[in-house]
């Protein structure tokens, strides 16, 4: 799962248009996956400022890149706590999960961030279906 983030990071510009859509909503639909990416590449890297513009510019901060992760999943799976804030803030959505089903408060568990994890408990978040069930099955066997 590493190594994803960084792949996304590195092709902000392979996208595939279908053809049923117009030419200006192909172009709106590649600049809306573009800046989901480097929201993404931001969210993982720390770049506070990066994400500001980013927020400023009206980027979809719920859209994930092609593992569905967001930028929050990055953010919080790397410990960047003034990114989550930031996020927070502008009302990212806590409950979205990434393609294994894990939602932030799971990649702050996983990675021992606790303080992020406290953060996006007090915002609402819980836990996603798949540790859920893991932590079900080791208890109920």
């Amino acid at each position: 799962m590493g190594n994803s983030l960084h792949t996304s990071c590195r092709q902000p510009d392979q996208f595939e248009s279908e053809a049923s859509l117009s030419p200006v909503q192909t172009y709106a639909t590649q600049n809306d996956q573009a800046l989901a990416i480097e929201m993404c590449c931001g969210a993982a890297s720390g770049d506070l400022e990066r994400i500001q513009h980013l927020i400023n510019k009206r980027a979809k901060i719920n859209q994930g890149d092609y593992d569905q992760r967001t930028a929050l999943h990055l953010a919080a799976a790397h410990g960047h706590f003034d990114i989550v804030q930031k996020l927070l803030e502008a009302r990212a959505d806590t409950q979205t999960p990434d393609r294994w089903g894990h939602t932030a408060l799971d990649e702050a568990a996983n990675g021992g961030y606790q303080d992020i994890a406290a953060a996006l408990r007090v915002s609402g978040a819980s836990n996603g279906p798949r540790l859920f069930f893991m932590f079900f099955s080791f208890f109920h066997n």
